[in-house]
């Protein structure tokens, strides 16, 4: 089941409207800030490539999520069967 990400791209949306409409904010950021936002950048990108190696690795076992066919399972003892007789 697929669900729908139009809520998050309209907060989104939203609040880039809000932050670039703001004139002038007065905000002070401190070296801890800077580290905090480099964290987030750090476990955004992280998080991103773990998601995206999951997703490789689902659409790579394709939709009944195998491991292999059956064929492939059975072709080793029919090669043991081959060899003793």
């Amino acid at each position: 089941m697929r669900t729908s990400n139009r809520p998050f791209v309209l907060a989104a949306a939203a609040f880039f409207i809000v932050l670039a409409a703001s004139a002038d904010l007065h905000a002070y950021l401190d070296p801890g800030a800077g580290g905090l936002l480099m964290q987030l950048l750090l476990g955004v990108g992280t998080a991103a490539v773990v998601a995206l190696r999951l997703l490789w690795r689902r659409m790579r076992r394709g939709p009944f999520g195998g491991r292999g066919s059956d064929k492939a399972r059975t072709e080793p003892e029919q090669r043991k069967d081959a060899g003793s007789a």
